[in-house]
């Protein structure tokens, strides 16, 4: 509850692509009772190159590492032991029924998880209303629309996908923003008028990242052409470069010869940290270690400032 409260206020401060996973982490939290039926132990422990762990099988003895630094979790065992993963710590291993039973017994059982769920989808949905207004503008030609579409598509829960498996939050988002008194669903039975709501905000979400020209749209689609290489932002040049260096190789490397010779490289390094750069620097190839120069050049430069 004292979780739920705290992240109730995180939620409205944290970056809107860190709200699902808030909710997701929230929603596969195990009981309060740890000694609940279906529960047992799993050990983790947190290393320079990331999280380990030491999951327990159904009917294995717990048994604690001698090493120092271990601490212990819980991890439902409801499950088929032979689809568990062993060497990491993270979501629970549910088949998508089972993780949408969940999610709907924590929404219903839980009223601190429920009342930060609602909030969080109150949040999506209020921004993509507003992106929805400016981009129906912006089609018709409107002189006095100079409203800007915001980032929130491009990090809202996608339908059937990872956090939304384990939240349904993209049907919650989905309904606010296309509540049953809408025109289009009039005479319509509630299952109907759900997968109608799901169904046009999903359509939502694909205009407004086509209209911000995302870049993960335009990998997708094999667009190459029309991804503007300055505006990439840093995670995603981190992560596509191989993409860009296979199959637009030759306007990629001639767009990273013109940001070496500029005198302020413009290279996006947003929420990149040092060490991350150092070893592509030490482990990439060409292209990624040119990237990596010039992010760090980047973030050296702010730093400056």
């Amino acid at each position: 509850q004292a979780l739920s409260t705290e992240r109730d206020v995180v939620i409205h401060q944290a970056y809107v692509h860190q709200r699902p996973k808030l909710l997701a982490e929230d929603a596969s939290a195990p009981p309060v009772d740890a000694e609940a039926p279906g529960w047992r132990y799993t050990y983790c422990k947190k290393s320079e190159d990331g999280e380990l762990g030491l999951r327990v099988r159904c009917g294995e003895a717990v048994k604690v590492p001698d090493e120092q630094g271990w601490v212990i979790s819980n991890v439902d065992n409801g499950q088929d032991p032979n689809v568990r993963k062993h060497g990491s710590c993270g979501w629970q291993p549910r088949n998508r029924l089972q993780q949408a039973e969940h999610a709907v017994t924590r929404f219903d059982g839980d009223p601190s998880y429920r009342a930060l769920h609602l909030e969080a989808a109150r949040l999506f949905a209020e921004q993509l209303a507003v992106d929805e207004e400016v981009l129906a503008a912006r089609k018709r030609g409107d002189p006095q629309e100079n409203g800007r579409v915001s980032i929130v598509a491009k990090w809202a829960p996608l339908l059937d996908k990872s956090f939304d498996r384990r939240t349904l939050l993209a049907e919650s988002i989905a309904r606010m923003l296309y509540p049953p008194q809408h025109p289009d669903f009039e005479g319509l039975s509630e299952q109907h008028y759900s997968y109608r709501a799901r169904l046009k905000y999903s359509k939502l979400l694909t205009a407004l990242k086509e209209y911000r020209k995302e870049p993960m749209t335009l990998v997708n689609a094999k667009r190459f052409s029309e991804i503007k290489y300055s505006a990439v932002p840093a995670t995603a040049m981190r992560m596509l470069t191989p993409k860009f260096t296979k199959y637009d190789r030759k306007r990629f490397l001639h767009f990273l010869e013109a940001a070496k010779m500029a005198k302020k490289p413009k290279m996006h390094f947003g929420s990149l940290q040092p060490h991350q750069l150092l070893r592509t620097m030490a482990e990439g190839k060409a292209a990624d270690k040119d990237v990596a120069e010039l992010q760090w050049k980047g973030m050296v430069d702010n730093l400056k400032k």
